[in-house]
């Protein structure tokens, strides 16, 4: 900030201080606190005030103006909340960090207000002494400075010396230091610059959780070796390490009987010590782009889910890893491997190149269940057999002086369903097109639910649409001809590192006589993983057939699209950036808010056809999307992205939806 820093001085009177922007409010004793949660391992302060001046503040327009009639309770209740670390000197916290717009960068904190008016943002400085606390200097919007308010907060916690600072997460040799041995039990060591870990840390026999980290400028650390007093510490849960210079692991480590997470990525990584083989409660284990060549023959690790070798250099891996009982996810990418183990098979994700994975497994497609394929027609995806399409492909062509690469172009646009919202449902038609609100399930079929892996408990699927298979079958020939189609999500979080099964449901329904009104469903919030008021709203749906043309974008990421006819788009990268205006927009026209069934979807890398391949075996080209769902309505999937379902085309010949694939691309 370009002035003075304010000087911090205690109140006079000793007594605590909430002046902003001229306005006096009052300290909320017993919902004010300075704690350590176990979750986040930082020192957390929350102050809680209120003020008896809100009409005063509403006219300066920097208290919350809204007055909802659900938000009544929270008006005129204001909080200020940070959480810091580096603050720790001998039993208290003491220090200052400057905070610009609400962040304070070096530790990627953020300074929370509320009870303001939207925008205004806390910049200046936060101050830890002598059991007080400190925020001096203004609210203001980042993008507006003439509303500047002045803050001046004091406030004492008497609570200081009950602090559990076990639970804290220290930064520095210097300020564990400052503290018991037996108090360390979190050490994070930042951008260090020696080459052995020092001897003094060895003393924190209650260390759980080591973590040394290189910053982005930082190309690698000095550190070259871990000591072989290491294994002394008993109690270590989790080591993580990246860019350092380590080339071995000291014999003590295979001592850690207690280690569950082991991370050493991007180092000098040559051999580990066979007792690390045996470690009996190691999960988590992450040793990316070192220099590995092999791996023993034996193991140990029952407990083991989850390897990354990625980036290293092996031609194989032993069959024991892939046997491990626990093992369900290994990293292997970017190795020059030569062959793998028949036992990969078991493995249940294996990260590797869909070109690798074709070259070294049998990656062939089972079908659902392992039921076999069948043969599917496949030019019936496509706009080529549509002749009222194809001709406004060929004119688009024509138009835009692409007549050179007609053939190759017009063998690339697929024939898809365009469905729109039409108003919002009023449940008077039974198995009409329907997004968000409850299905028309027969009465036979159950609401689906799911099994949280982690909390152990049971929750209802999200319902996110249905399309009447019978009602569109004049506009396509790839579907069902009759029946409904019900697509649910477990939860957008699910789409996240899943994988251990699909994250979504398809139900077929054949006959929509059996349908009976979605009315009937009505749930609470807390019967879901996550769900606002129970539901999204319903909206009712018209279906069309389109066109619709890849993305050139990442056709490089994707380039098994240019096979057969489109093999003589290879190469010519001028083209692709000129098809955007030429050839996409106007065969896509603006699709954003639009559902789609087998159409293409935007991604910046690889689309869906290729991730659900490398998820569940098989070729790019043989799936398809069976189902779009854009940001809209109620919908809002990361930064207004697309939700996407994948289908094989043999089990959608099959009419069986048990292996479907979903995902989310959003940037």
């Amino acid at each position: 900030m370009n002035k003075q820093t304010p000087v911090f001085r205690i109140p006079g009177d000793g007594k605590d201080i909430v002046e902003i922007g001229g306005i006096v409010f009052n300290v909320n004793e017993e919902e004010s606190s300075l704690s350590i949660p176990a979750f986040s391992r930082e020192l957390l302060v929350h102050i809680s005030f209120s003020t008896d001046e809100m009409e005063k503040g509403r006219q300066l327009e920097l208290l919350y103006t809204y007055d909802f009639a659900d938000e009544a309770e929270t008006i005129g209740k204001f909080h200020i909340e940070f959480p810091a670390l580096g603050v720790y000197h001998h039993g208290k916290p003491k220090g200052h960090f400057e905070i610009e717009n609400g962040k304070y960068m070096l530790l990627h904190s953020y300074c929370r207000i509320e009870g303001f008016e939207y925008g205004l943002e806390f910049n200046g400085y936060v101050y830890f002494e002598n059991d007080w606390v400190a925020f001096l200097g203004v609210l203001k919007k980042s993008y507006d400075d003439k509303q500047v308010f002045p803050v001046k907060i004091y406030k004492r916690f008497t609570t200081v010396p009950g602090l559990e600072w076990s639970n804290y997460k220290f930064t520095s040799m210097e300020e564990a230091l400052q503290a018991p041995p037996a108090m360390v039990s979190h050490l994070q060591l930042n951008d260090p610059v020696f080459t052995e870990l020092p001897e003094e840390l060895l003393q924190f026999t209650n260390l759980k959780d080591l973590t040394i980290i290189a910053g982005w400028n930082t190309d690698q650390l000095p550190l070259k070796q871990l000591p072989e007093g290491i294994g002394a510490l008993q109690l270590l849960e989790s080591v993580s390490i990246n860019k350092s210079a380590v080339a071995a692991l000291p014999e003590s480590i295979g001592g850690l009987h207690n280690l569950e997470r082991f991370y050493l990525n991007i180092s000098e990584l040559t051999t580990i010590p066979e007792g690390f083989w045996k470690l009996p409660k190691l999960k988590y284990l992450g040793l990316s782009n070192g220099k590995l060549t092999h791996l023993p023959e034996n193991m140990g690790l029952n407990k083991l889910e989850s390897i990354d070798i990625s980036g290293n250099r092996l031609k194989t891996i032993p069959e024991a890893l892939c046997n491990l009982p626990s093992i369900r996810h290994i990293n292997l990418d970017k190795n020059p491997l030569e062959f793998l183990p028949e036992a990969i098979r078991k493995v249940k994700e294996v990260s590797l190149a869909l070109k690798d994975k074709k070259r070294l497994m049998d990656y062939s497609y089972k079908g659902a269940g392992e039921s076999g394929v069948v043969k599917w027609k496949d030019n019936v995806f496509f706009a080529a057999s549509d002749k009222e399409l194809i001709k406004e492909v060929d004119n688009i062509i024509k138009k835009n002086g692409l007549s050179e690469h007609k053939k190759a172009l017009r063998s690339l646009v697929k024939k898809a369903i365009a469905l729109q919202h039409d108003g919002e449902e009023d449940y008077n038609t039974v198995g009409n097109h329907r997004f968000g609100g409850m299905p028309d399930l027969p009465e036979t079929i159950a609401y689906p639910e799911f099994r949280d892996g982690y909390n152990k408990q049971t929750y209802l699927y999200e319902f996110i649409g249905q399309i009447n298979c019978e009602a569109i079958a004049g506009l396509q020939d790839y579907l069902p001809r009759t029946g409904t189609l019900f697509f649910f999500l477990e939860t957008l979080h699910s789409l996240y590192g899943q994988q251990d099964q699909n994250p979504c449901k398809v139900i077929y329904v054949a006959d929509n006589d059996t349908l009976r009104s979605g009315k009937r469903f009505s749930f609470r919030e807390d019967q879901y993983y996550e769900m606002i008021d129970g539901g999204y709203t319903a909206f009712k749906a018209t279906a069309g057939k389109v066109s619709s043309a890849p993305c050139f974008y990442s056709i490089h990421t994707n380039s098994y699209l240019l096979q057969g006819d489109a093999k003589a788009l290879s190469g010519q990268d001028e083209l692709y950036d000129q098809l955007y205006e030429t050839f996409e927009t106007p065969v896509n026209g603006d699709t954003r808010a639009v559902y789609l069934v087998n159409g293409y979807v935007f991604t910046q890398h690889e689309n869906p056809e290729m991730q659900a391949a490398s998820a569940l075996k098989g070729n790019p080209e043989d799936w398809t999307v069976l189902l779009k769902v854009p940001s809209a309505g109620d919908f809002l999937w990361g930064d207004a992205g697309d939700l996407f379902f994948v289908i094989h085309k043999s089990d959608l010949a099959k009419g069986d939806f048990r292996n479907v694939f979903a995902g989310m691309e959003s940037s």
